[in-house]
């Protein structure tokens, strides 16, 4: 069954906000018994208010923004809700235009749905906006992990780093920073060893955030 993360393990399940806005509630009762039949831990919501007075926390999720009418005010809601949170935000309504739909998702929409929708779709939508949200904040971690580590590094260690970001040979380091390949490869050695890193691959790969 796909939505949580590590289904039956005891890793923290991702959380569904589920925010029930112009007057959708028909539509909120169906998403909540939907979701929580799929096994999602699911918070709920009366209004778009409610939801910024209590701003997500959860460590990986998504919001399920349910508005009877898109239109113009429904668009607003979803706006400031992305301004919000950095949570996904998946559009369901009852009703909608083409014009609506296409300046929702480019503000930024995870995904759109209007009734009669597909429940699996739904879902299928839940699950792959919670792993790409999980995903982003793992990377987010990472780089900032990287970049407390990077922080460590002194003057001329850092000039060094610079060089290897860049790809530069050993002979290009030493001719560019005026030192001798012994004394080079001594702080080669160090910025990798502060940065936690054993090769140019992982270098790259840490700088990108992907570990």
């Amino acid at each position: 069954m796909p939505g949580l993360e590590q289904r039956g393990c005891a890793r923290v399940a991702p959380l569904v906000h589920l925010v029930e806005a112009e007057g959708a509630f028909q539509l909120f009762l169906e998403l909540r018994r939907m979701l929580e039949d799929d096994g999602y831990p699911v918070v709920t919501f009366s209004s778009v208010e409610a939801l910024l007075d209590r701003p997500p926390d959860a460590a990986s999720g998504c919001i399920v923004l349910g508005v009877e009418t898109l239109g113009p005010e429904g668009l607003d809601l979803q706006a400031l809700v992305a301004s919000k949170s950095d949570l996904p935000v998946i559009l369901v309504t009852s009703s909608t235009t083409a014009r609506d739909v296409v300046r929702a998702m480019k503000q930024g929409a995870a995904d759109f749905f209007c009734k009669p929708f597909d429940e699996r779709a739904i879902l299928t939508a839940v699950d792959k906006a919670v792993s790409g949200h999980r995903l982003k904040a793992q990377s987010r971690k990472l780089r900032e992990g990287f970049e407390h580590r990077r922080a460590s590094l002194t003057a001329r260690e850092r000039e060094v780093y610079e060089l290897l970001a860049l790809g530069a040979s050993n002979q290009v380091m030493c001719e560019s920073l005026g030192l001798a390949e012994r004394t080079l490869k001594h702080h080669r050695s160090r910025v990798m060893e502060k940065l936690g890193v054993r090769s140019i691959v992982q270098l790259v790969r840490a700088i990108e955030g992907r570990g």
